[in-house]
């Protein structure tokens, strides 16, 4: 039995502001899989290691460092450079010569496979850089074993090419490589590709989130292959850090209670929390309200998209020591005494209210007559 392991799109070095995950989580996910790795003949990469063309000296020797305990325990590690990998111009990175890699495929044309020999069979590897394959794609030897695709593309067997800038597997393609299976990177969410019963191709995603949208666990792959046949795929979650989301509609939520209650169901010190309000909210929220339960999470986000009514608003404001509290102050005892006037539209006075309060300035529609 040949044990491989598959992941991609690390992202080490991401500096991009909202990332939900930061690189010293990020480091330590990837030394669990190194750790997962010493269980495994194979350990491929497919592509996006870094996010970035120059690495620290401190993020290159900690790769390399791992990687040399792998290969000293015997574990060959094949990579495929992702977009991410390379400098502005295109160029391929200096530094993979130094990461104590089995093989790198960095040509833009395609290459002879590299041979994997075990006493259960040979596995043979294919690959080419991310942006190859305008020269051509790599074509299966005609020689006994298991045959392995490590690419960083694009998979559209069905739907045809994508202009994605990127190496596109589409059926044409996969007719000219022939190979019995596709270890891909690029797509940042897990997902296998069937032909029939047979697995053909698999995404394990990014091992921790990189956007906010990367949501639940992430994996690794590991793939048992005998007899020149894949016999099992598993799921291994890595991640340190679970990325969640939860959109709650104002117009269903009477009271405050229902969106703390949303809270204290998703706390968790390794949760990346967002909760997003929606629609017309008729339920003050005071400054700060909320705060407190930002120490259940790894991190909370509250982003208020809700729609405060008339008396929501002057709820929350009329408290203040400012001009807009004066405002909303007399707002407030003008509803409760009389209402509004039955020449105000009590929609349109929420709309350029709440757009005032939360931008500074109103900006009406535009109507073409």
């Amino acid at each position: 039995m040949i044990k491989v392991l598959l992941t991609s799109d690390f992202h080490l070095g991401a500096e991009e502001k909202g990332m939900p995950v930061s690189d010293p989580v990020k480091i330590g996910t990837f030394r669990k899989i190194c750790a997962l790795a010493r269980d495994h003949n194979l350990l491929l990469i497919a592509g996006d290691l870094f996010h970035r063309h120059a690495i620290s000296k401190r993020e290159l020797e900690l790769v390399a460092g791992e990687f040399r305990l792998l290969r000293d325990k015997g574990v060959e590690i094949f990579y495929t450079p992702g977009e991410k990998d390379r400098g502005d111009d295109g160029a391929l990175p200096g530094w993979l010569e130094q990461t104590n890699l089995t093989h790198a495929f960095t040509a833009r044309e395609p290459d002879e496979p590299r041979i994997y020999e075990h006493s259960s069979g040979k596995i043979y590897i294919y690959g080419m850089a991310a942006g190859a394959g305008a020269d051509g794609v790599p074509r299966r030897v005609e020689a006994p074993g298991f045959h392995i695709g490590l690419f960083h593309a694009e998979f559209v067997p069905e739907n045809g090419p994508e202009d994605s800038g990127l190496f596109t597997i589409t059926k044409k393609n996969l007719k000219l490589m022939n190979l019995d299976f596709y270890a891909l990177g690029h797509r940042h969410n897990f997902k296998i590709f069937k032909s029939g019963n047979r697995i053909i191709a698999a995404y394990p995603g990014s091992p921790e989130a990189v956007t906010h949208d990367e949501t639940g666990d992430r994996y690794a792959l590991s793939i048992m292959i005998d007899n020149n046949e894949i016999q099992q795929i598993k799921r291994l979650a890595v991640n340190t850090l679970r990325v969640s989301a939860r959109t709650v509609l104002c117009d269903e939520t009477g009271n405050l209670s229902q969106l703390t209650d949303v809270l204290e169901k998703e706390k968790s010190p390794s949760t990346v929390f967002t909760l997003t309000l929606r629609g017309r909210r008729s339920f003050p929220i005071a400054a700060g309200a909320l705060d407190g339960h930002a120490g259940d999470f790894h991190s909370l986000t509250i982003v208020d998209e809700s729609h405060p009514t008339l008396e929501t608003l002057a709820e929350e404001f009329f408290g203040e020591n400012s001009l807009r509290g004066e405002f909303y102050r007399f707002l407030r005892e003008r509803l409760e005494r009389e209402g509004l006037p039955d020449t105000v539209d009590r929609d349109t006075l929420e709309k350029i209210l709440n757009s005032i309060t939360r931008h500074g300035r109103y900006e009406p529609e535009e109507w073409a007559c």
